[in-house]
């Protein structure tokens, strides 16, 4: 039995590829990637496994935890990356979820159906 990967397919059946196709004709100005950035010090990792696993074929790194709800030295940094230019960041504030816009729908439309692409590039 082959594992369900929802991250690492291209089948249109999935709803991540409902989600991905979405986000690919958004408007360019539109989209980004969130990124969490924290320090792992080196002598808390305890192992790499460059192989993966069933689940997700890539390089898997087993840390030890700092806190009981933490794996990273010192507090995190949230921060928006432009999908379309190098070195276009954008560092979030505090209250950034209060200055948050809707962009995705509550449900996203079928990318197997023609004409249901809202939001698509212009």
């Amino acid at each position: 039995m082959k594992p369900d990967d929802h991250w690492n397919t291209d089948n249109e059946s999935t709803r991540s590829y409902a989600v991905y196709n979405f986000w690919q004709n958004l408007d360019r100005a539109k989209q980004a990637h969130f990124e969490i950035v924290g320090l792992i010090k080196y002598e808390n990792i305890i192992d790499i496994d460059p192989e993966g696993d069933i689940y997700a074929r890539c390089p898997h790194v087993y840390i030890k935890r700092v806190t009981a709800s933490s794996f990273f030295e010192r507090s995190l940094t949230y921060k928006l990356v432009s999908g379309n230019s190098w070195g276009s960041e954008i560092y979030l504030p505090a209250n950034a979820d209060k200055l948050r816009i809707r962009v995705f729908p509550e449900h996203f439309p079928d990318p197997t159906e023609r004409g249901s692409e809202s939001g698509t590039k212009s």
